[in-house]
């Protein structure tokens, strides 16, 4: 009889060979089966004992289950499952897939079905001792009293029923908001290992909200995209392809890879964004803020599909996996690897002290560990803090009328660092010296201090802009702070600069009216924002 041959894929469920059934189990390879959970009309569950000679799990109590042979479907695996091994042609409906990775090698990709019949079933012999149906209470009972159920029985059934026997409720729909950013100081700098930035969250925040459908499609209002999607595994392909839905494609596909890697029913949903970040109105033309909307979209629709498939993002575990994986998404998305510091503001929120991860060490993780591997361990040199504010500090922001080009900046910047390292770094370490400085001052409340500090940085970027030859700061940049200082405050650009916006602190309301309104007569655009306490949050 020919060996039966068995489709070896990857943890996105994509064909990357073929082997054996006896290779890929000898080896380790991840390869595609089905489970079929058999009901009958009282709710019980169908149990099969297998055999004592059979080469998987012998004598333990298995569901209907096969192997997907190379080139079928699970649905076709799945018909021919109950066919071969029960005798019935019952109607197998597909809930999800789910990886199991089993210590004796077994390792698969499990399409999980459910279906309906009360027998007779014709078992076959030379793989099961009997048949027969159980509760699930009483099933669940077995279980933890350590009978000898198949792990992926068990996966399976607590999949579908929870520990104790009993369906899980399962939201419909899941509506997750995170906020954008504004660098208060450290721009530039925190590109540098273990160097710090101080990032406020503020309350211009993107929403994603999911909704389970059997025919999904993405939404994004903000771009007036309107699409349906399909899921090939858990690889996202568009009806309509638009470069603009990367950052969407790598979020939906890194949050699946984690869902199916964590062994839980991946679910086909709707998904909808839009924000208060994205743009503002400046002669008849709409233009980018520099709030970090594309983070802000990332955090929000993991976060969304996370909280569709019943995963906390709101405590402290919840959170550093959410920032996690919306790195990754982002790394995906762009081809490199960002500082992540407005990932972490979306994330976190509030006024944060944030330093980056070594990159290099995440790229050679991500080549060779598994997400959930990833995502559950220590990055070295992450590190973020949320500082306090004195209570009167205020925030003013103002659009210069031009959009920046991060892109643009960050090459002339790398070529200023390739030819000019000893120059580049010590600014650089002034920059970290002030931020750290700032730090203490914005706790302790030393606002005179505060101030010297801000137009300290302010300097040593616009002394940076000039070394470089980058044009990091503008002449509305200059514009805005000259006013600022008019009224006793301090203002600076914030992000890489080139346009965007720039921002001014001060410690009454009076002072930051008066900065507003000479920023308006000036040709600039005040942007009313206040600090965002929370970041990511379920709505």
């Amino acid at each position: 009889m020919a060996e039966e041959i068995i489709d070896i894929v990857n943890e996105n469920d994509e064909v990357i060979g073929t082997a054996s059934r006896r290779e890929a189990h000898e080896k380790g390879l991840l390869h595609r089966v089905v489970h079929v959970v058999i009901e009958n009309s009282k709710g019980e569950v169908l149990c099969l004992r297998r055999e004592l000679n059979v080469e998987v799990r012998p004598g333990f109590i298995s569901n209907c289950a096969e192997h997907v042979a190379a080139g079928e479907t699970y649905e076709k695996a799945a018909s021919r499952a109950t066919k071969e091994e029960l005798g019935i042609s019952a109607k197998a409906i597909f809930s999800g897939k789910i990886i199991l990775y089993d210590e004796k090698n077994h390792n698969t990709i499990t399409g999980c079905f459910n279906a309906k019949s009360d027998g007779p079933f014709e078992i076959d012999r030379a793989e099961f001792q009997g048949a027969y149906f159980k509760s699930k209470k009483q099933i669940s009972m077995e279980i933890s009293k350590g009978e000898k159920y198949s792990p992926a029985f068990i996966k399976v059934f607590e999949n579908l029923y929870g520990k104790k026997g009993k369906s899980k409720p399962q939201q419909k729909s899941a509506t997750v908001s995170a906020p954008g950013k504004l660098m208060l100081s450290g721009e530039w700098s925190v590109l540098e290992n273990g160097v710090p930035c101080i990032v406020l969250a503020v309350n211009k925040r993107v929403y994603a909200t999911t909704k389970e459908s059997s025919e999904p499609r993405v939404v994004l209002k903000d771009f007036g995209i309107d699409t349906k999607y399909a899921l090939r595994g858990i690889s996202v392909s568009f009806q309509k392809d638009d470069e603009r839905l990367a950052f969407t494609k790598h979020s939906i596909e890194t949050a699946l890879k984690y869902i199916q890697a964590k062994g839980l029913r991946v679910r086909t949903f709707d998904l909808e964004t839009k924000s208060d970040i994205s743009a503002v109105e400046f002669n008849g033309k709409k233009m980018k803020l520099g709030f970090g909307s594309s983070a802000a979209a990332v955090v929000a629709i993991i976060g969304a599909i996370l909280r569709l498939h019943s995963i906390n993002i709101e405590t402290e575990t919840g959170r550093e996996k959410l920032f996690k994986l919306a790195t990754i998404a982002h790394y995906y998305a762009q081809g490199k690897i960002g500082s992540g510091f407005d990932i972490a503001a979306s994330t976190f929120g509030g006024a944060l002290m944030y330093r980056r991860f070594d990159a290099e060490w995440l790229q050679q993780e991500l080549a060779i560990k598994t997400i959930v591997e990833i995502t559950g361990e220590k990055w070295p040199g992450f590190q973020h803090k949320n500082i306090s504010l004195p209570k009167e500090f205020e925030l003013c922001v103002g659009f210069t009328g031009r959009s920046a080009s991060t892109r643009i900046l960050v090459k002339k910047m790398k070529d200023y660092r390739l030819h000019y390292p000893e120059a580049y770094m010590k600014t650089i370490n002034s920059i970290r010296d002030i931020t750290e400085n700032l730090a203490e001052a914005l706790e302790s409340g030393d606002t005179k201090k505060i101030c010297l500090l801000l137009d300290a940085n302010r300097l040593l970027l616009q002394r940076l802009s000039e070394e470089s030859q980058s044009g990091l700061e503008i002449p509305e940049h200059g514009k805005m702070s000259e006013i600022a200082a008019r009224f006793g405050a301090v203002a600076k650009f914030s992000g890489a600069g080139g346009g965007d916006c720039s921002i001014a602190v001060c410690f009454d309301k009076k002072t930051a009216e008066k900065i507003n309104a000479e920023w308006k007569n000036a040709g600039m655009v005040p942007i009313g924002v206040e600090i965002s306490a929370s970041g990511a949050k379920a709505e």
